[in-house]
C-alpha cells in the first residue's frame, strides 16, 4: 500500500470522527434548557450552563478549523502535492505526517507557529492594563509608599522611619 493512501485512509478516519463530533456539538447547542423558568435558578446553576454551552461552542469552532485542515490535506493528496511543503517544496519527514496527517508545511513553515488573531477579547483589556509606564515593581512601589501592613521586624535591615522602607533610591 502506498504511503499517501495509508495517510488517505488516517485522514478520512479523522474526518468521519470530526463530523460525528461537530454534529453532536451543534445538536446540543440547538437544545434549550430544560427549565421552563430561570426565575428559580440560581445564577451559579446559569452561569454554569452559559459556560458549557461557551465551552461547546470554542470546541465546535476548534473542529472545523480541524475539518478544514483535513480536506485541504485531502485535496493535497489528490492533486499529489502531499508530503511536501507548501512553502519550501521540501518532503516532509514521514514522524511528523504521521504525527500529524493534516500537516502541509514542514516544522519550519508550520503555521502553528503565527499568531491566532482571533484572540479572546479578555486579552485586549489584560493588554490596556500591562502595556503602562510602569511594570510590577514600580506599581507596587508607589502603593506601598503609601504604607503597608508590614512591621519593622520584617525587615532584615531596620530604618528610623517608616517611609524609609520603601524609598525609591533604596530599590534600585
Amino acid at each position: 500500500m502506498d504511503n499517501n493512501n495509508q495517510f488517505k485512509i488516517i485522514l478520512e478516519e479523522q474526518k468521519d470522527e470530526l463530523l460525528k463530533t461537530i454534529d453532536g456539538s451543534e445538536a446540543y447547542l440547538r437544545t434549550p434548557s430544560d427549565e421552563l423558568s430561570r426565575y428559580d435558578n440560581h445564577p451559579g446553576d446559569t452561569g454554569t450552563e452559559i459556560a458549557e454551552k461557551e465551552k461547546e461552542m470554542a470546541l465546535t469552532i476548534h473542529n472545523n478549523a480541524q475539518l478544514q485542515k483535513i480536506e485541504k490535506a485531502l485535496k493535497a493528496i489528490e492533486d499529489g502535492s502531499y508530503g511536501k511543503c507548501k512553502a519550501c517544496g521540501v518532503d516532509i519527514p514521514t514522524g511528523r505526517l504521521e504525527a500529524m496527517p493534516s500537516s502541509l508545511y514542514c516544522i519550519e513553515h508550520a503555521e502553528e507557529k503565527e499568531i491566532p488573531e482571533d484572540r479572546p477579547n479578555e486579552e485586549v483589556i489584560l493588554k490596556e492594563l500591562f502595556d503602562n509606564k510602569y511594570d510590577h515593581n514600580d506599581s507596587f512601589s508607589e502603593v506601598a509608599s503609601f504604607g503597608t501592613s508590614e512591621t519593622p521586624s520584617d525587615f532584615k535591615d531596620s530604618a528610623d522611619h517608616y517611609d524609609e522602607f520603601y524609598n525609591q533610591d533604596l530599590e534600585s
